[in-house]
């Protein structure tokens, strides 16, 4: 979303239904829970915003980003939720406490790969073909983000340091958390998912690729 009002939609008509307008500036990430009752979004001044769907009152404000949160996303257990910020921090929220519980930041400044972890697949063989477009004036933003559908302690988050990362609340390491996994993409990363059986993870970039991580292998597909 682009505006300081965010607006949820009828799907047959397509016309908005619901509009949210507590952001100071433009709204992004918009995310309805699965249980249809609350609904998150980031803004550009760092902050994520929690409503309750049906009333459209605002139930909270999580703050602790230094920059625009593009993303967010509810855990599994929906108790908790996730946001993926400019600032190339991801936090995890603990909805009824009102507080972070967990603040990964292992994306880089710059796009220089994972060198956190032991493995790194070897670039694309179509990495030069694309090369003019990954080296652009742009910030490395944490832009791609997902909570497991299966499991609550998972997050991935995707950024334009070309790294794909996952992370567990469970593993002990860094503020409450740790990075399990990182991958390099090859070029800015712009959207993550989880397919459904949660052992495959796709990443798709700027290069204009998308790509297939097996977790189990640490292999492409």
């Amino acid at each position: 979303m682009y505006s300081p009002a965010f607006s949820s939609s009828s799907s047959s008509s397509q016309e908005p239904v619901k509009t949210f307008s507590k952001f100071r500036e433009r709204s992004h990430g918009g995310r309805l829970r699965r249980d249809g009752r609350l609904l998150a979004a980031g803004g550009d001044d760092g902050a994520v915003r929690l409503f309750n769907l049906a009333t459209k009152t605002q139930l909270r404000i999580f703050q602790g980003h230094s920059r625009a949160t593009r993303r967010t996303d509810f855990t599994s257990d929906l108790r908790r939720l996730a946001s993926f910020s400019d600032d190339r921090t991801v936090s995890i929220w603990d909805i009824a406490a009102n507080e972070r519980i967990c603040n990964f930041s292992g994306h880089k400044v710059s796009g220089t790969g994972c060198h956190t972890h032991t493995h790194t697949p070897s670039p694309p063989p179509f990495r030069k073909i694309f090369k003019h477009r990954w080296f652009l004036p742009v910030q490395d933003y944490v832009r791609a983000g997902c909570a497991s559908s299966l499991t609550s302690s998972l997050v991935a988050s995707g950024s334009y340091d070309h790294t794909v990362r996952l992370w567990d609340q469970r593993q002990q390491g860094g503020a409450g958390g740790s990075q399990v996994l990182c991958v390099d993409h090859g070029s800015p990363v712009e959207a993550v998912a989880f397919m459904p059986n949660e052992s495959l993870l796709v990443s798709a970039g700027t290069c204009a690729m998308t790509q297939v991580k097996d977790f189990p292998t640490n292999q492409y597909r």
